[in-house]
């Protein structure tokens, strides 16, 4: 239960980091692959589709968070932190997400497209949180927030996700879940309430989200 469990921002954000890096290696690479070769079936190309819109979903709602939650709090907190270089690199990266989302919404999504602006997106990415780990670590992150604050933040961050994931829950919570390791696969669960991760996503979820299987984690 999410009571307890210490709260800890640094790696709550190192996890969300976690998920996308391994998200866009992995969206990249079948991409690639599926651009050479063409899908085996309906149910890969399903799947595949299914992934990609979970992984943008995962990243507009984690950068909306920061820029609404995080950010106007670190410009206080250590002033000295690049928040302007991390908004503006949000900035850069929405233009290929925006763009991904658009190519989401045509019967038959053009993968040289895709794969071109998810190359874009993870030249960005890398840096980026690189950067966002070194002032949010936790060394920091303890030094200038209390426990029960850092648990107060990870409610914000956790309700205001949740209303940017909207009608993508079922997709995009198991996508957090399977690409991450067993570990923090068991940390994470910690902040979901039980219902969810021993009802909805085995059970109630399942037929959405099956089809992203072949590319999530056991």
């Amino acid at each position: 239960m999410t009571e307890e469990r210490n709260p800890d921002l640094a790696g709550d954000l190192l996890r969300i980091h976690q998920v996308v890096t391994r998200g866009l290696k992995v969206s990249l690479e079948n991409g690639k692959a599926y651009q050479a070769a063409g899908f085996p079936d309906e149910p890969k190309r399903e799947g595949f589709y299914n992934f990609v819109k979970a992984l943008m979903t995962v990243l507009h709602s984690h950068h909306s968070g920061e820029d609404v939650i995080a950010f106007p709090l670190i410009r206080v907190k250590i002033p000295s932190a690049p928040v302007d270089q991390f908004c503006a690199d949000h900035e850069k990266m929405k233009v290929h997400l925006d763009e991904i989302e658009r190519l989401m919404t045509d019967s038959e999504p053009s993968l040289a497209l895709l794969v071109e602006q998810l190359e874009k997106l993870n030249a960005i990415w890398g840096g980026h949180i690189h950067l966002e780990e070194t002032v949010f670590s936790v060394q920091n992150m303890r030094s200038i927030f209390q426990p029960y604050q850092q648990a107060e933040l990870t409610q914000q961050f956790s309700k205001h996700s949740m209303q940017m994931v909207g009608d993508r829950d079922a997709l995009v919570i198991p996508f957090i879940l399977y690409n991450l390791a067993p570990e923090d696969r068991a940390i994470f669960s910690q902040t979901l309430p039980p219902v969810v991760t021993q009802q909805l996503v085995p059970m109630v979820w399942k037929e959405r989200w099956s089809t992203m299987k072949p590319f999530l984690l056991n």
